[in-house]
């Protein structure tokens, strides 16, 4: 059977009447040996996307091709006919939204990580992590005596599992524990650098390596939380293609709606205070605006 003009217009006609007004016709491909097309769909969805520096409102789509297959039957009188769920399609769009975002927050992961030990509420919550880096890096050894005068021993334990898991750490003959391949690698990698940088780089390497383990097994989301309201704002950026300026208010209610999280507005803003003052969002007056060499890298996934 092979497809006609009148066939590929009627279908062409009916996905956005019939399935949804922001799905178009990606490809058109008949069944060999059966009275059967699919035809591959994309969708493209608009978003406002504010700067409130410029008091602007920029428009623009969130287009994915090739989002979903359908399947459609041709009788004799060429008149098609199919059977599809759009909730179906719109739970893929979400799909890929959720893997582009997971994409922007890996970069910006890897462009940010030696400054996460500037947050202060990372560095706190993190303190025993920081401690026995401390201990590797700078004093060269972290050993058993002083893991024995911890008071929260148990707790100490799991993190050391988990630096030793992760290449931080190793144990030698003595049963102290010394820098593992990952500091020496970057340390010769950052080659003139103090040890304090080197203990940046160390402590950004396992929030960003180990960030799966520690939400999962350590139960610490804060992490996440930091990345979620940075990836909101390049995300945000990236649609538009050039840097925006957002407001404490913009910037909440984007992350709420991108990320859907419960977090306290005046909460919030102390994530937004911390990420200014670790040179990870840079703050305008009012405003909130990222670094144009993260967004250039961003940028590459909408292309």
């Amino acid at each position: 059977m092979a497809i006609g003009q009148e066939v590929i217009n009627k279908i062409k006609r009916f996905i956005p009447l019939k399935i949804g007004t922001n799905l178009y016709v990606n490809e058109i491909a008949e069944v060999s040996g059966t009275n059967k097309i699919v035809v591959s769909i994309g969708i493209s969805v608009p978003r406002i996307i504010y700067d409130d520096s410029l008091q602007k409102q920029y428009i623009k789509f969130i287009r994915f091709d090739n989002l979903y297959k359908i399947e459609f039957d041709i009788n004799e009188k060429s008149e098609i006919s199919t059977i599809i769920n759009p909730a179906v399609i719109y739970d893929k769009f979400a799909q890929r939204e959720s893997r582009l975002i997971f994409n922007i927050e890996n970069i910006i992961l890897d462009e940010i990580y030696p400054k996460l030990i500037e947050i202060s509420l990372i560095k706190n919550n993190l303190r025993m992590i920081y401690v026995i880096l401390a201990g590797v890096v700078a004093n060269k050894i972290f050993t058993q005596r002083e893991i024995d005068r911890f008071p929260k021993r148990e707790r100490l334990k799991k993190y050391i599992s988990f630096l030793e898991q992760y290449g931080i750490i190793r144990k030698n003959k003595e049963g102290d524990y010394v820098a593992g391949n990952i500091p020496i690698e970057l340390h010769n990698a950052l080659k003139n650098k103090d040890e304090n940088e080197v203990l940046r780089y160390t402590f950004g390497y396992v929030l960003k390596d180990g960030r799966k383990y520690l939400k999962d097994e350590l139960n610490l989301h804060m992490l996440d939380t930091f990345i979620s309201i940075a990836t909101t704002y390049y995300y945000l950026s990236a649609r538009v293609g050039k840097l925006i300026q957002l407001s404490n208010d913009t910037f909440f209610n984007e992350f709420n709606e991108i990320y859907n999280k419960n977090i306290n507005s005046s909460k919030f803003v102390g994530y937004l205070t911390e990420l200014n003052t670790s040179y990870i969002l840079n703050k305008k007056g009012s405003m909130y605006l990222g670094d144009n060499l993260i967004l250039d890298k961003i940028k590459s996934l909408f292309s």
